[in-house]
């Protein structure tokens, strides 16, 4: 599903937009998409990089003893 955004960008970046979509044979518009794709791609972590976050923390190796020492921290 796509959406429609608007945007307000300066006439010289407008311009930038036509030649290069003029230059790659591409709408404008897909232009734009692959700006905004390659750009969230550089600048967001994927969920591997968090996966196995503890695992180098020695409090956590041993997990049943980690969670009983988290639980028992829990005053009722």
């Amino acid at each position: 599903m796509r959406m429609r955004i608007l945007l307000d960008l300066s006439p010289e970046t407008v311009d930038a937009l036509n030649a290069l979509a003029l230059q790659s044979g591409k709408p404008r518009a897909e232009v734009i998409r692959r700006a905004v794709s390659s750009y969230v791609s550089a600048h967001v972590e994927p969920l591997s990089a968090f996966f196995g976050l503890w695992a180098e923390n020695p409090k956590t190796q041993d997990v049943a003893q980690f969670v009983a020492e988290i639980r028992g921290e829990w005053v009722r």
